[in-house]
C-alpha cells in the first residue's frame, strides 16, 4: 500500500488530489493513509 501511494505521488507530480484519485480514494482518506504509514506529500519527490 505504500509503495502504491508513492507511485501514485509521482505519477501525479505530489499532486494530491490527482494521486487521491488515481488510488480511487478521497483527499481526507488520502491524508490519514500518510499519517497512517508515516509518509509526507512529497515523498514522491526524486
Amino acid at each position: 500500500e505504500t509503495i502504491a501511494i508513492k507511485r501514485a505521488l509521482v505519477h501525479a507530480d505530489n499532486n494530491i488530489s490527482q494521486a487521491a484519485k488515481l488510488l480511487g480514494v478521497t483527499r481526507p482518506t488520502l491524508y490519514t493513509l500518510f499519517s497512517k504509514y508515516d509518509i509526507n506529500g512529497h515523498e514522491g519527490t526524486v
